[in-house]
């Protein structure tokens, strides 16, 4: 589902960079987003995570989400992500976080794109 955080690490291993960032704008609202690798102080959690996506409303960077993430999806309970996010319950909801995350897919897809011709 997020093959292309295994790039986007990598290329921050290469660049000897501990962090990223991008804009993230989902239902009207601007999320400022850092990709954290775990270095330092950054502990991982879980074994199999890769980096760690913090979402701050540029709003408010007081309002936060922090989630782990591997190559196959975010890791963290659905209902902490809706709440975030403000995703209104639906039946088929593993359907709709499976487009949510292709959309971010196609986000780090485009960054990592963009990094390498600069």
């Amino acid at each position: 589902m997020l093959e292309n955080l295994n790039y986007l690490k990598d290329d921050m291993v290469n660049k000897n960079w501990t962090i990223c960032s991008f804009i993230f704008r989902y239902k009207g609202v601007e999320y400022i987003v850092l990709v954290k690798r775990f270095v330092g102080t950054e502990k991982r959690v879980d074994k199999y995570a890769l980096v760690k996506l913090h979402f701050m409303r540029s709003s408010d960077l007081n309002d936060d989400l922090q989630v782990e993430a591997n190559r196959q999806h975010l890791i963290i309970d659905p209902k902490e992500l809706r709440r975030y996010f403000g995703i209104e319950y639906q039946k088929n909801l593993g359907e709709y976080f499976v487009n949510l995350q292709s959309n971010w897919e196609m986000l780090f897809l485009f960054l990592f794109l963009i990094d390498f011709q600069m």
